[in-house]
């Protein structure tokens, strides 16, 4: 009995209830499963009807399919699932409790969808995630603590969205989260401890927002924090002390934002770090 399979799907009315996911009984031992939708073929729901029979299933990849939502608990009988990748499809709605009930699950990849807006309650009850991927959807909206329940998180990537507004709310609960991409958004402001609930943050990128101001408290509570991303925002100052409780940056990237003004107050809780052979400031040409 194989261990690993890839599935192609050419068939256009494949439905949920079809009596092909029954083949998938004389597999138990299956423990990599991943399903590639061609051209000519159609995939509209998770095959929960196939994943019954796969009770050591460890990885479920499904892509270029139609698939439009995630019910509640959909995966939850997936008890030794660690990695659930659903890349380019069509996933609109998050329900509540749509990836849930799964202890053992590392990874999730939703990355390519239509995903407008995450509700709290959506991912719960994954004590063991460290890696969660939402890029390139239609991201605006994220409820304040959507991410609760994600205390053992490291990597949240939700790049390419339309996220506007981020605040401290927004990342609670995230207290082991150590990288955080929020590259290609809609960003306009930093407020007062947007990232405070981050405490053990490395690395922050907000590369090509539209950021015009960021609050003196806007970095407070990153103490760790060696990586701060900035750059192709619309900055053009850059005074206060937004740096004074995030001593430990020494890789600032500012490129493409027209900076006008930059203060050494500004700079001096990182300077000595700016000194260290490996450190990095990038700036460009000051407009006169």
């Amino acid at each position: 009995m194989a261990k690993e399979a890839v599935c192609w799907v050419y068939r256009s009315k494949i439905t949920g209830d079809d009596d092909i996911w029954d083949e998938f009984a004389s597999q138990p031992n299956m423990e990599k499963l991943k399903f590639n939708i061609r051209p000519d073929g159609t995939l509209l729901n998770i095959p929960t009807k196939a994943l019954k029979h796969l009770n050591n299933l460890q990885s479920i990849e499904i892509q270029y399919g139609l698939i439009t939502e995630l019910p509640p608990y959909v995966f939850s009988n997936l008890s030794s699932i660690t990695e659930i990748s659903i890349p380019q499809n069509q996933i609109s709605n998050l329900q509540p409790s749509s990836i849930a009930n799964l202890p053992s699950v590392t990874s999730v990849n939703l990355d390519g969808n239509k995903i407008g807006e995450l509700q709290r309650e959506c991912i719960r009850d994954v004590p063991n995630l460290k890696m969660l991927y939402i890029n390139r959807n239609n991201l605006s909206i994220i409820h304040d603590y959507a991410f609760g329940h994600l205390h053992r998180l490291e990597e949240l990537e939700l790049n390419t969205n339309q996220i506007s507004v981020v605040t401290k709310e927004t990342f609670a609960g995230l207290k082991s989260l150590r990288y955080l991409d929020l590259r290609k958004n809609k960003l306009t402001m930093i407020g007062d401890h947007t990232f405070a609930a981050l405490v053990n943050l490395y690395e922050l990128i907000l590369d090509q927002n539209n950021i015009e101001y960021i609050s003196d408290y806007g970095f407070s509570g990153l103490k760790k924090l060696t990586k701060l991303r900035i750059s192709e925002n619309k900055l053009k100052n850059l005074d206060g002390d937004i740096f004074k409780e995030s001593p430990n940056v020494f890789l600032l990237d500012l490129r493409m934002n027209g900076l006008e003004t930059i203060t050494s107050n500004t700079l001096k809780p990182i300077w000595d770090n700016l000194k260290n052979y490996t450190a990095h400031i990038w700036l460009q040409i000051f407009t006169c």
